[in-house]
This record gives C-alpha cells, structure tokens and sequence, in this order.
C-alpha cells in the first residue's frame, strides 16, 4: 500500500512540474498611432512579427489605439494608414505579466500635385 502511495504522489508531482511548464507567460502592447502633430490616424493596420508567427490588428476606429496580447519575446511592428509613411520599429520587448505603452507617430507622405505655373489658372 504504501508503494501506491508513494507512485501516485510521484505521478501527481510530475504532472504538476508538467502542467507548470506548459503555461506560456505572455505581455500587453498598448499603442496608440498619431501624424505629426499629436492627431490620431484612423484607421491604421498593425502587425507584428516574433517567434515565428504574424498577427495583423487594426487600430480602434474611435480613438487610433490598440491592445494586444502576445507571448514573451522580442517583436518587429509595422504599421500602415492611407497617406501615411509606414513605419517599422524593431526589437519591441514584451515582458511577462506587463503592458508596453507607446505612441507610434507616422509622418504624412508628400503630395503628389504639381506646383501651378506662374500666370496659369490651376483647379
């Protein structure tokens, strides 16, 4: 009897130590995404490369923020938004059981027009 004992409550250490290593910790990225002048770009696509795996996300369209979950590690973001330079910021650190706040700033792309010609009536 006291074998089975013994057995079980090895078994039932194992398989706690097995269950403690399968939990993955994870981390929180909080952004919200803004032209030059501090205003919030609507609507922006995310995403965000790391650990061999892609999630692409769209900012709110109410406020331009963002809030993801992701496993610990290090992540590569690239955000895009119509009229607006992409942007890719590298080595992003998410740290378990944290949230990362950051502010993204994307700049406006140059117009296309062409300038008037002096003496000419332009629409």
């Amino acid at each position: 009897m006291r074998k089975v004992v013994i057995t079980v409550f090895i078994m039932l250490a194992s398989l706690s130590a097995f269950a403690d290593a399968q939990v993955v910790k994870t981390g929180k990225i909080n952004g919200v995404i803004v032209d030059q002048n501090d205003a919030v770009i609507l609507p922006a696509k995310i995403t965000i490369l790391g650990k061999g795996r892609k999630w692409v996300l769209t900012s709110n369209p109410a406020n331009g923020r963002f809030e993801t979950e992701l496993p610990v590690g290090i992540y590569d973001i690239k955000i895009e938004a119509y009229q607006f330079r992409t942007l890719q910021q590298k080595k992003i650190q998410v740290k378990a059981e944290t949230e990362s706040e950051q502010k993204f700033m994307l700049q406006v792309l140059p117009s296309k027009q062409q300038k008037c010609p002096p003496r000419t009536l332009c629409l």
